[in-house]
């Protein structure tokens, strides 16, 4: 069975959670656990029912985040996925901020490439969200199908524009995902006919907002502004030129990381025998974009182009990527009917009859890359403290230069990554259904379960 959206890999410098750990179902991982997470841990197990609803059925996966299992609505029989963790745990809570960004992204209607929330709570030392139950992620569609080439081009290139349309609806609700990666891109279960050839874009714990609520003008946002420094955020392979310098993130490098990450999936990337962070970062930075992209269609050399342009504030060209990315669809002759190399014919031919009822947006995204929600393009136009005024002129910093950071050890591990506090964030109990006749989802008031004392 394929994992869940959640997979192995998480956002933490410790090397417990480092994305590279990658953990089995058949084989029970060995995981450094204080003893306190143990005990909360062993409460939740095959058998025990969440919210009155959500039966524990078995266990997907397990690792420094905690673990994964799957879970059946008691009532519809509808699979999820929940993931649980301590709020014990070494590194602070990352379902608090994954539940905050899923809310945020869903709140005006659901979006077809991002996980829906089904519920989330906190127990007595445990923290928990359900989530939809997905497949397979890229890396591990390279690593079985793939493991001494890249993806075919016609597979890749429509990965590619999945992935640019997932991207941007988490932009335009005014979050940067911040560690784009082929583990937190995955299919929809093969079960489920209408996810299963789309890909969703996963794992939160990094996101930031970029855009908050403007409190002058309701429904309208205004730019954070940027800090001077921040530590490193993401995977050396595929971190933004920007992140090497330790300066504020936004858009256009969830767009460098997309590029890094399609380059290792197509062919190879030109620092993949390095060691080094700071080596890394220096062949990111001052590579010619002929020479980085050269192992990829010429057709994609302006993205990185125009990415060289953008600051930490600017809303990148959306549709200048995509045309990109269709120049090479078109090229190539791929077609969005035809079968992934890894479905069986049983499999495909219920995902072809389902594609030629039904329109998904992906297919044709040209309107809705032209759409700005969020209206931000610029910095702040006033500032109320000398901090703010550091961090304007810090966002202006160009990605082509080099900076050594003389407080960043380079002995970090590759992958990892700290994750941000979440002491700040409330956890409270929602579950979530669809309003009728609509794409809207509103929390749902929960059954009581009578023999559960805690509910």
């Amino acid at each position: 069975m394929p994992i869940p959206l959640l997979s192995s890999s998480s956002s933490s410098s410790s090397s417990r959670h480092s994305p590279s750990r990658r953990f089995s179902r058949a084989v029970a991982p060995m995981v450094d656990r204080n003893d306190k997470e143990k005990e909360d841990l062993a409460k939740y197990r095959p058998g025990v029912i969440l919210g009155g609803i959500w039966k524990i059925m078995e266990l997907l996966d397990e690792g420094g985040f905690g673990k994964v299992y799957r879970v059946q609505h008691i009532i519809d029989l509808t699979n999820a996925a929940l993931k649980i963790e301590s709020i014990r745990m070494d590194g602070g809570s990352a379902i608090k901020l994954e539940r905050s960004a899923l809310e945020r992204i869903h709140e005006k209607g659901t979006k077809e490439h991002v996980p829906m929330l089904y519920r989330s709570s906190r127990r007595k030392n445990i923290n928990y969200m359900i989530v939809t139950l997905l497949g397979d992620n890229l890396r591990r569609i390279k690593d079985k199908h793939y493991p001494k080439k890249g993806y075919p081009v016609k597979c890749w290139i429509k990965v590619a524009i999945q992935c640019l349309v997932a991207i941007k609806t988490v932009h335009d609700s005014g979050y940067v995902h911040r560690d784009i990666k082929a583990p937190n891109f995955v299919f929809g279960h093969p079960n489920d006919t209408k996810k299963a050839r789309i890909v969703h874009i996963i794992d939160f714990g990094l996101a930031r907002q970029y855009a908050l609520d403007d409190t002058k003008k309701k429904g309208a946002y205004r730019p954070r502004p940027a800090r001077p420094h921040t530590d490193f955020r993401g995977t050396w392979n595929y971190a933004s030129p920007a992140m090497h310098d330790y300066v504020e993130l936004g858009r256009k490098d969830d767009i460098w990381s997309l590029v890094f990450m399609l380059m290792d999936l197509y062919a190879s990337l030109p620092w993949v025998n390095c060691d080094s962070l700071d080596a890394i970062g220096k062949m990111k930075q001052r590579m010619k974009d002929e020479e980085l992209m050269i192992k990829l269609p010429p057709e994609l050399i302006p993205i990185t182009k125009h990415l060289r342009t953008l600051d930490v504030y600017n809303r990148p060209n959306y549709t200048l990527i995509n045309d990109c990315f269709d120049k090479v669809f078109t090229r190539f002759k791929a077609s969005w009917f035809e079968p992934f190399d890894w479905e069986s014919r049983e499999a495909a031919a219920k995902y072809l009859a389902y594609q030629q009822g039904s329109k998904q947006m992906y297919t044709d995204p040209g309107p809705f890359f032209l759409e700005d929600p969020i209206k931000i393009n610029v910095g702040p136009s006033k500032y109320s403290s000398s901090d703010d005024q550091v961090s304007r002129v810090s966002a202006k910093r160009s990605t082509t230069s080099i900076n050594q950071p003389s407080s960043q050890p380079s002995s970090q591990p590759s992958g990892s990554a700290e994750r941000p506090s979440a002491e700040n964030i409330p956890m409270g109990s929602k579950e979530y259904i669809h309003k009728e006749g609509s794409n809207e989802a509103v929390p749902k008031e929960e059954p009581k379960d009578p023999k559960d004392p805690k509910n």
